[in-house]
């Protein structure tokens, strides 16, 4: 509260209060889209994707109750997200790759003069797809990637294939499929199409080892997921494998 009295040469009296109300407004966000066990990053939004978005307000010390505050949400400059007291959150639609999306909030205070007002701007990303070891005692390896070549001596190579960020109720409702190759040639992946389990080439022999001469087998495994909800979510991923006698 700041006070200001001006008195004139006559004796005259003039009295001015002004009341300063801090008032903040944060806004946080999070997509609605798929990121798997233990990553540490933050789920991002893609194409046609659904973004929650949270103000916090802040207004003096009076409250800090978010149901008491009006809100009145708005997206691309224009477009009318709901308003009314308590709706602190609201789902944002995304529009194509690379095309941000700002929202904007106004909050008010019911009783008050006081008002607050936040924008963000929603960034766009493009899905991706990781390559992952499904080995036999320890499971799905999320600690590591395939990134590069890898060499093993197994009789056999399980690959699991991870989308990131995709749409989460598209991943319930079944509608990404996945398209395996391996040196360029279409290979069926089984009853769950996330998994690839890849035979070793190499001859064996009687006792189960690589017979004499075998040389090395090196192939190329390419998938590319898509998701057929929302088309523009897709992502591809190449690795190399090879099999030493």
């Amino acid at each position: 509260v700041v006070d200001v009295v001006i008195v004139t040469d006559q004796g005259e009296r003039i009295d001015k209060q002004l009341v300063i109300a801090p008032a903040e407004v944060d806004m946080l966000w999070e997509a609605q889209t798929y990121t798997p066990p233990f990553y540490k990053g933050k789920a991002l939004p893609t194409f046609k994707s659904i973004v929650r978005v949270t103000a916090i307000p802040r207004f003096n010390s009076l409250t800090s109750d978010p149901k008491k505050y009006n809100y009145r949400w708005t997206y691309n400059r224009n477009l009318g997200l709901g308003e009314g007291v308590g709706k602190s959150s609201v789902l944002v639609p995304m529009g194509y790759e690379d095309t941000p999306v700002p929202v904007d909030v106004g909050v008010t205070l019911p009783g008050t003069d006081w008002s607050g007002n936040k924008n963000q701007i929603l960034p766009s990303y493009r899905p991706k797809v990781a390559f992952y070891e499904q080995a036999p005692l320890l499971g799905i390896n999320f600690n590591s990637a395939w990134v590069g070549p890898i060499e093993t001596t197994e009789s056999e190579f399980v690959a699991y294939a991870v989308p990131f960020f995709f749409s989460l109720d598209d991943m319930v409702n079944n509608r990404v499929v996945y398209r395996w190759e391996i040196n360029r040639g279409y290979v069926s992946p089984g009853l769950d199409a996330r998994y690839l389990t890849i035979p070793n080439p190499i001859a064996k022999d009687d006792s189960g080892n690589s017979v004499s001469n075998a040389e090395p087998a090196t192939m190329t495994v390419s998938l590319r997921a898509q998701n057929t909800g929302r088309i523009l979510q897709e992502g591809n991923a190449v690795g190399t494998l090879t099999f030493k006698p």
